[in-house]
């Protein structure tokens, strides 16, 4: 089946080699033996293949979108099983939480492993305890554009300055543009994800723009899943700690993610962003929260 696959893919080198072709024929490449199991995923671009984390010893999947809770989602687990972050029996200091969402970082002792053969993953689901933070579609897109791809003031950084230049050519390069934008407005990061979800390309985004449906979701449904929390749930991670504690004692709420200045939603940008969210709301409908972007508003 993958010699059919590589040869269809070889055939399509006939004209020019775009850039998002490229980048899809090195996930191809990379994605032949995904059916094994790595202490660390290697390098690939369809990034469905980072499913799943999972640690033995508490019988734990543990699973948030990028702009879903990650950080507070790790560091919650890491201080319930092994104190706080950068004290006692920590190996170094963290910061609050670009360290820990590395799960292969020191601190964590090696208690996570990456399980990427599909009959191990069905027999994890099956038994372990899995828990899901989610997040509005439309509310996350936005929220991920204003993060990584909204133009800056002049006093930005030079670093961050070129972080979000390469975020912008890896959108524009999906969508088979080329391009020397520093920065995207919102209508045309919406024309952007329309367009390569027209081509079929969305599981090849940047895991911040990646839909929801082919992140935590893309082998298991929500209903497969102990449990799916809405970030908004005033319920937080309670139900996380019970499972995984002995005693927990109070839980935290998951911290409410900022939406930075607010922008103007125009009636276009809203539209695309349904259509290319219509899949993510089917799947968790039944576990958001009411959406609260409308259209020519600000958020």
């Amino acid at each position: 089946m993958w010699f059919l696959q590589y040869l269809l893919a070889c055939l399509s080198l006939a004209g020019p080699l775009s850039s998002a072709f490229a980048l899809k024929f090195a996930a191809f490449q990379n994605s032949k033996d995904a059916d094994a199991e790595e202490e660390r995923p290697s390098g690939i671009l369809d990034r469905r293949r980072y499913f799943m984390d999972y640690m033995p010893d508490r019988d734990l999947v543990a699973c948030a979108c990028a702009r879903c809770g990650t950080s507070a989602l790790v560091r919650t687990i890491y201080k319930e099983l092994l104190g706080e972050p950068g004290l006692g029996n920590a190996t170094s200091a963290v910061d609050t939480g670009a360290d820990l969402r590395d799960l292969w970082h020191p601190n964590w002792k090696g208690r996570w492993r990456v399980i990427l053969d599909s009959r191990r993953q069905e027999k994890i689901m099956h038994k372990a305890y899995s828990y899901a933070l989610v997040r509005d579609p439309i509310e996350r897109l936005i929220s991920s554009w204003k993060a990584k791809l909204r133009c800056k003031g002049d006093d930005e950084s030079a670093a961050a300055a070129a972080e979000r230049r390469a975020y912008v050519k890896e959108v524009r390069d999906l969508q088979g543009i080329e391009s020397n934008e520093t920065c995207m407005d919102l209508e045309t990061f919406s024309q952007a994800l329309f367009d390569i979800h027209q081509h079929g390309d969305e599981s090849f985004l940047n895991p911040y723009f990646m839909p929801q449906n082919l992140a935590c979701f893309w082998k298991y449904p929500p209903s497969r899943w102990s449990k799916v929390v809405d970030i908004t749930h005033v319920e937080g991670f309670s139900h996380l700690l019970r499972a995984i504690s002995k005693s927990p004692g109070a839980a935290p709420g998951v911290p409410k993610q900022g939406n930075g200045n607010p922008v103007m939603v125009t009636p276009r940008a809203l539209e695309q962003l349904r259509v290319v969210t219509n899949l993510e709301y089917a799947l968790l409908r039944d576990y958001l929260a009411p959406s609260r972007v409308q259209s020519d508003s600000l958020f």
